[in-house]
């Protein structure tokens, strides 16, 4: 009953937000549009109650906004708790860390080091750390890949990627691999994590001296560096206030900054806005494509150091944007150039998800309404007929596909399909179109429509000579997964269960303790569970390589990375830096 109770309080709760930011929206819709353009007071009172909602009714932490238009600080609000237990206020001065959003850090000092002829973006990254090892060839990696995750190295080394303070962890000297570099786009870790290193051979200096010497000086920063101190907001989750985690790949997530440091970043990076710290051609680089001609990116766009798309709303053009989930903290910077309009939102509790969003787009549609350009849809249907990217030519569906977040099998039922996929049930509905609609099947049996799933759409195509697996959703394609086969094999000896023996932080906040290898269809698989709001459960397909080496099947984005099986008395798995033994 009491959890019933709590869930009707969080839903009036959303309400009470979500209905304060469609206030807002209305009031800038009705203001006239002239030479005045937003009313920033009635923007920044209407956002501030919306904040003050979510992290005080919520119990959770702080939240920090701040909006750049034309050059200048326009709005910014902070609101809530940079420790709740102690109730230390959240300031826009307050740092915490920033995870992802170090990327367009990483990418401004590179640019940096370009200009001062110390650096160039074709380099190889082989030519500048000639003792550097990979699991496998790197020879034509250059540090323009590093920067737009082109480098063909696997994701992440999840061994102690964040670890406790009073803790180290380490790269291991082989750096796995898992595409040829060029491939396509396999956001990386690693991939800044080794900017990092080629940064600093070329500037002479470690990655926090360079930070501090070509952005942090020039830019006059007050609260950006790489170190956890007293003065950083704490992490919070359940409304508990906790230590931040420390980011083991510094060039890659370990700056700390604040809101407001994040909004001079950004009016520093904005070609208009005057200055000699970068060119204007440079900083215009920054939001420029580099991977058009990738056809396995299926028209994902990235630049140096930001993801981009073009909204489909008339007028918006071209978004930038950097978003984080660092464990525990939430942060997005979004950058719009036809309109020079950039939106800074950090908060220091881990469900600070839907919030934060919310309050980035209604600051984000409430400038740009003062200009005549209607508000985001949020609930806006699928469209009736999408098309496919260049390069992907439908296909049939093949039985079982290999995804990121584990296997995914078909079974035809008529004109429909069956669908498995995280230890749930899925009915695959055709359209006219040639794409086909997902439903939750509740108990597996009754197809029901669930938000989430029902706003994505899939479609089996070949593209690029590769049988795969497209998704659509929110306006965008995904490479999503890629036709794997049976195979036959004797692996009766390492079928079981295994208990990690190397956990670490984020295995802890993952609650995985145990891995399962099994064979089904023919398919060896590596299987877990995830306790989130509904434990799913991902089976993992391996591809065995020879040997003791297997990599994670499939083609695509997060896939193709490998682990070794030892057998022996006691078989182990050892897979990104952890060790799992087989249980007796």
């Amino acid at each position: 009953m009491q959890g019933a109770i709590n869930t009707r309080r969080q839903h009036a709760l959303r309400s009470n937000e979500q209905m304060r930011l469609h206030l807002l929206l209305l009031l800038v819709l009705c203001a006239p549009v002239g030479a005045q353009g937003v009313d920033w007071s009635t923007v920044e009172l209407e956002l501030a109650d919306a904040i003050e909602d979510a992290v005080d009714t919520r119990k959770a932490a702080g939240m920090a906004l701040v909006v750049v238009h034309e050059g200048e600080v326009r709005m910014s609000i902070a609101r809530g708790f940079a420790d709740r237990g102690r109730k230390t206020p959240m300031t826009l001065e307050t740092p915490m860390p920033i995870g992802d959003l170090t990327r367009v850090y990483a990418a401004a000092l590179s640019l940096r080091l370009v200009e001062q002829n110390q650096l160039a973006l074709d380099d190889s990254v082989l030519s500048v750390l000639p003792d550097q090892r990979f699991s496998r060839d790197a020879g034509a990696m250059t540090v323009r890949q590093l920067l737009t995750h082109h480098s063909g190295l696997a994701p992440n080394w999840l061994n102690g990627m964040f670890h406790e303070a009073g803790t180290s962890a380490r790269l291991p000297d082989e750096l796995p691999m898992s595409y040829a570099p060029g491939t396509l786009m396999n956001s990386s870790n690693l991939g800044y994590a080794l900017l990092g290193r080629v940064l600093e051979a070329k500037g002479g200096a470690s990655f926090s001296a360079l930070l501090q010497r070509e952005i942090v000086s020039p830019l006059a920063l007050q609260n950006t560096g790489v170190a956890i101190d007293e003065r950083t907001a704490r992490a919070h989750r359940k409304g508990k206030p906790l230590d931040p985690l420390i980011a083991r790949d510094t060039a890659s997530l370990g700056v700390v900054s604040s809101a407001i440091d994040l909004a001079r970043l950004l009016i520093a990076l904005d070609p208009a806005s005057g200055g000699d710290w970068l060119s204007p051609a440079t900083r215009e680089s920054m939001t420029a494509v580099q991977n058009a001609e990738v056809a396995l990116d299926v028209g994902n766009a990235v630049g140096l150091g930001w993801e981009l798309a073009t909204s489909l709303r008339p007028g918006v053009g071209q978004v930038a944007i950097q978003s984080s989930g660092y464990p525990n903290f939430r942060a997005e910077l979004r950058w719009l150039p036809t309109h020079r309009l950039g939106i800074v939102a950090i908060a220091n509790w881990r469900e600070a998800y839907e919030p934060l969003d919310e309050v980035v787009a209604a600051a984000t549609d409430a400038v740009l309404a003062s200009k005549g350009i209607e508000p985001r849809e949020k609930d806006r249907p699928l469209p009736e007929h999408v098309g496919l990217p260049p390069g992907a030519v439908a296909s049939a569906f093949a039985p079982t596909y290999a995804t990121p977040l584990g296997m995914m099998v078909f079974a035809p039922e008529g004109a429909r399909f069956d669908a498995q996929f995280l230890g749930f049930d899925f009915r695959v509905d055709p359209r006219s179109d040639g794409w086909w609609g997902l439903r939750f099947r509740f108990l597996g049996v009754l197809p029901i429509d669930v938000d989430a799933v029902s706003r994505v759409l899939i479609r089996p195509v070949i593209i690029d000579g590769r049988e795969a697996l497209l998704a659509y959703a929110r306006d965008r394609y995904f490479l999503f997964g890629s036709k794997i086969d049976t195979r036959a094999g004797e692996f009766d000896d390492i079928v079981g269960s295994y208990r990690l023996v190397n956990g670490d932080a984020l295995t802890e906040q993952l609650e995985v303790e145990t891995i399962d290898i099994d064979i089904a269809d023919g398919i060896l698989a590596l299987a877990y569970e995830l306790p989130f709001v509904l434990t799913i459960r991902p089976r993992v397909a391996l591809r065995p390589l020879g040997g003791d080496r297997y990599a994670v099947a499939g083609f695509g984005p997060n896939l193709g990375d490998e682990l070794r099986i030892v057998r022996g008395d006691r078989p182990r798995i050892e897979y990104s830096g952890y060790i799992a033994e087989k249980e007796e």
